[in-house]
């Protein structure tokens, strides 16, 4: 292969290589990104899934979610009832409160375990 030709090809690939990096969010933005989505969608929906996030452009907001998409999510603001579209990519900072399905169903199996053991117990020194 000539000389003209290596550099060419060489070219060629530099051009292409910068060109789609130009263009590729950087890692860290990706997955913040990432985590902000999974967290939201982990708190769900509804008037239990409590948030309050502030955005990238210092406006913070408190409701709950009402949607989850997958670009973005819907916040109902305490008092105002008013339905705000975030999306992810505009939160910079936030925390939720819910207890999943999961978790309240582990809560009532640990008290009723909890209240068997007690009346086992009761039942076994009588």
């Amino acid at each position: 292969m000539n000389i003209a030709v290596r550099i060419a090809v060489i070219l060629l690939v530099h051009a292409l290589l910068c060109h789609t990096t130009s263009y590729a969010d950087p890692p860290d933005q990706l997955k913040n990104l990432s985590k902000v989505r999974s967290q939201i969608l982990k708190l769900g929906v509804g008037e239990e899934a409590k948030l309050e996030v502030k955005l990238k452009d210092k406006t913070k907001l408190k409701g709950h979610i009402s949607e989850a998409g997958e670009n973005h999510f819907v916040l109902v603001e305490t008092g105002t009832n008013r339905a705000i579209t975030v999306p992810y990519d505009q939160v910079q900072q936030g925390k939720g409160q819910n207890l999943s399905t999961g978790a309240k169903i582990l809560i009532v199996v640990g008290v009723l375990f909890l209240i068997g053991l007690a009346v086992g117990l009761l039942y076994r020194n009588s």
